[in-house]
Formats: C-alpha cells, structure tokens, sequence
C-alpha cells in the first residue's frame, strides 16, 4: 500500500523525472570522464526505477481496489503473476529457444501478455468506479480512467487522488501542497 498512500508529486518523480536525471547524468559522466560503464548502466537503472514503480502501483492498486465481495482479489492476483513470469520469463526463453522453429510463438505471447495487462487496467478502473457511489460514471470518464491508468505518469495526479479518497488514506496530510 505504500505506493497508493504517496504523493502523486512523488510518484511522478520516481516514473518520469528520476529515469531522465539519471539519464542526463550517465550520458554527462560518461562524456567528461570517459566512464563505459556509466553508459551501460544508466539507461538500465532509469528502466528499473521506472518499471518497478509502475509495477508496483499497479499491484498495489488492483490488490485494493479489484477485490470483490468478500474482499477477495485472487483473480488479479494470479493473472498479474502469470504476467510478469510470461513477460519477464518465459517470452525471452522462448525468443532465444524458438527463434529458428517457431518465431510466431514469442509474439503471441507478447500480445497475450500485452492482454492481460490491458485486463488488469480494466480490473484497476472497474474496481475505482464500483466503490465510488457519489459520481454517475459516463462512458467518457471510464474511458478516461482506463487510459489514466495506462499512461500513468500522466494520468497519476487525476487517479491518485481519487484511490486515496476510495480507500480512505488522509489526503490533507499527504497531498496538501500538491492539490
């Protein structure tokens, strides 16, 4: 849950601003000391940082707000496993082991892979609207909510704030000099 009580400040920090600063600093360390394994890293650490957020909010939020009546969560909690081991695992296994028999397989997994996680947006943004009971959902706004989801180090400082009021977290304390 620590990435659902952050602060959208923070969480746009860690998507978008600290993957560019460490960006500008290995391309400029790497220019004026000639260091190669800046270089190599850099890029590496900038996706790690960005993917991890990313990932880790989307967890947070789809184990909170995917849950249904009886305060289960097990569907999303599986498909999102069975997402990062066939996204992280089992497609470059495959790529390396079935580039020369199969090619088609790797690519279907990729777009088996890009589904579920479309899904779990899905999941994310029904779950948000089914525990919000004061506002009537339009067409629109669920199609606004999906793709804030999406592109989330955009659509962070509309979504955040909403999972907070859903799930109770104190705003004021936490979003005061952000709103």
């Amino acid at each position: 849950m620590i990435y659902l009580k952050a602060k959208r400040l923070t969480l746009f920090s860690l998507m978008i601003i600290a993957p560019v600063v460490i960006l500008i600093l290995g391309v400029l360390i790497h220019n004026t000391a000639s260091v190669q394994i800046v270089a190599a890293y850099a890029p590496l650490a900038a996706i790690l940082i960005m993917s991890f957020t990313y990932i880790g909010w989307l967890w947070n939020a789809g184990a909170y707000l995917s849950r249904d009546a009886n305060g289960n969560s097990k569907l999303f909690q599986r498909l999102f496993f069975a997402i990062l081991i066939s996204a992280f695992l089992v497609t470059p296994v495959s790529k390396v082991m079935l580039k020369d028999h199969l090619p088609v397989i790797p690519d279907a997994l990729n777009l088996l892979n890009f589904a579920g996680l479309l899904f779990c947006i899905y999941k994310i943004g029904k779950g948000l609207r089914d525990r919000e009971d004061d506002k009537e959902h339009t067409r629109a706004s669920r199609l606004a909510d999906f793709f804030g989801i999406w592109f989330l180090p955009i659509g962070i400082w509309f979504i955040q704030p909403r999972v907070k009021k859903v799930l109770g977290i104190d705003c004021t304390n936490h979003d005061s000099n952000s709103q």
